[in-house]
């Protein structure tokens, strides 16, 4: 997991080491085996599913639990609005009831081995937050940071404000925060080139969508393990000011599930 996720090795990268490291394996077993036959006259095999050696990253991380719960839904390329099943084949939104429908293609043709499908022309991944909850509050550092800033005494009015708990805004949402498990987030959006401006007249754009939970202290808020991905917008085009609210409301609505003070969740 470390070559993937530090190192930032792809996926197939990965794999490739994985399956090197379990070849290396398996033949200084295979010696090990040969030795022991010529010295002892036993006959020792090892199977190399025995070694539960995987040659799949993927297959790590189910192991280990960690492999992320994704959700794909169908988004037109133009507005980006999202389409549940059954899907049409144009987008028939409109900005407003007398306005023009969307009409962009929502399908396109795709060369298979069987030959051609109609397969969707873009797909929104997203994470799911009640699976990413589970993991999040069920690490013990985690829970200890909660607990320690749920008891921390704001900054004296008009002192020096170094975080957002110093802040008055902060000081605003006391009322909800009745326990270390009233979380706050904040919600961040940016653009960036997949290619990194490397090709040259490629003006492509993805947008990650990711939260932050500000209940953590600073020193470990912006850890990539502690910020939920939300999602990745899918390019090669960004939303405007209009078409983003259809991208983040189904979010928004997923979020104000957990808004009940008299029922905190863990």
């Amino acid at each position: 997991m470390w070559i993937n996720l530090r190192a930032g090795a792809s996926r197939e990268a990965t794999n490739i080491i994985l399956r090197g490291i379990r070849i290396i394996i398996l033949a200084a077993v295979a010696v090990v085996c040969n030795a022991v036959r010529a010295a002892a006259g036993l006959t020792v095999t090892v199977a190399p599913n025995q070694l539960g050696i995987p040659d799949d990253i993927r297959t790590v991380y189910q192991q280990q639990r960690i492999d992320p719960t994704l959700d794909q839904t169908v988004c037109c390329p133009k507005c980006f609005t999202l389409h549940s099943r059954p899907i049409p084949w144009l987008c028939e939104w409109r900005e407003t009831p007398r306005a023009w429908k969307c009409n962009t293609p929502l399908w396109k043709t795709q060369n298979t081995s069987r030959g051609t499908k109609m397969v969707p022309d873009r797909l929104y991944t997203t994470q799911r937050l009640d699976a990413w909850l589970e993991f999040f509050l069920g690490r013990q550092e985690i829970e200890d940071a909660l607990q320690r800033t749920h008891t921390q005494a704001p900054a004296p009015l008009g002192g020096t404000m170094s975080d957002v708990f110093d802040s008055p805004a902060w000081a605003y949402t006391r009322s909800y925060r009745q326990t270390p498990y009233h979380l706050v987030f904040a919600l961040y959006i940016d653009w960036f080139n997949p290619y990194t401006n490397k090709i040259a007249g490629k003006v492509i754009s993805c947008g990650a969508i990711v939260l932050y939970c500000l209940s953590l202290p600073p020193e470990i808020r912006y850890l990539p393990e502690n910020v939920f991905v939300v999602g990745l917008t899918p390019p090669p085009s960004m939303p405007d000011f209009v078409s983003i609210s259809h991208i983040l409301n189904p979010h928004v609505d997923d979020i104000l599930r957990y808004d009940s003070a008299s029922s905190p969740r863990r």
